[in-house]
């Protein structure tokens, strides 16, 4: 009997929370993008897509957004808040039921801390991605240099396109890019035209910044963009969602991927 009442009263604290937070995100989203669209929640991302980024790997990735912003323009860039899970759980996620009981699982391990961030995978941040009016000639990868010492999900993608005859390592020009970031591509002539100097040059500048890992890439006719949020993307977060630091962060980001696409004209 306890238990119950117990629990029932942890849901409705946790529900009144989330109710909170999640009005506060939409107040802030609105402000400062006022015709974006926002919607909170957890849904499932397509795992095609997710595999077509070449950013998590390319077999079975399993994956949940916790919510996705959008911005519609000429064509649609959607930002998801990602969690991609560890590939020990693809088996367990092959079957809606199994999915169901993978989200069960994930969420309970925030629970007790009350906060959707404490819910862990391989990966959680900022993913973006856009369909662009133009269509390139294979993939250009482009990640963080020196992955392998402390992302596991990140140093097997790399390994992996070291042992690919598809993508090979590129090397560019910009020595300041190259300190940051190690860029892979079907065709260093396409690597080198979608690699704008000035699209480097933003890429450098958000990475100086705030020191997060931020990776992106080209596929035929999709943009992929994702930077590392341990802490969430769409949350308020330890550190608050409403401090100053945190809003230019989150601006920063936006923007990053709609200048890209506008440089390319891609958009």
């Amino acid at each position: 009997m306890l238990v119950t009442i117990g629990g029932y009263g942890l849901s409705t604290f946790q529900k009144k929370q989330i109710e909170a937070e999640q009005k506060s995100i939409r107040r802030i989203i609105h402000t400062l993008f006022p015709k974006a669209k926002l919607s909170l929640g957890l849904e499932s991302v397509s795992s095609s897509l997710i595999s077509k980024s070449n950013l998590f790997g390319t077999n079975n990735v399993q994956s949940i957004s916790f919510g996705r912003v959008s911005f519609n323009h000429s064509q649609q860039v959607v930002f998801h808040d990602l969690l991609v899970g560890s590939s020990h759980t693809n088996w367990f996620t092959q079957t809606s039921i199994g999915g169901f009981f993978y989200v069960i699982k994930m969420m309970f391990k925030g629970v007790f801390s009350k906060r959707a961030e404490n819910v862990v995978g391989n990966f959680r941040g900022l993913f973006a991605e856009a369909k662009m009016d133009k269509k390139i000639n294979g993939t250009v990868i482009v990640l963080p240099d020196h992955l392998e010492k402390h992302l596991d999900y990140l140093a097997k993608n790399i390994q992996t396109l070291k042992n690919t005859k598809t993508n090979k390592l590129v090397k560019l020009e910009d020595i300041e890019f190259e300190h940051y970031f190690a860029v892979y591509s079907s065709d260093e002539i396409t690597a080198r035209y979608v690699l704008t100097p000035a699209m480097m040059r933003r890429m450098t500048e958000l990475k100086k910044r705030y020191n997060r890992d931020i990776m992106f890439s080209f596929n035929k006719d999709h943009f992929f963009f994702a930077v590392s949020m341990p802490e969430g993307f769409l949350t308020l977060g330890a550190k608050s969602f409403t401090s100053e630091e945190v809003l230019q962060d989150l601006y920063a980001n936006f923007v990053t991927v709609k200048e890209t696409l506008q440089d390319l004209k891609l958009q």
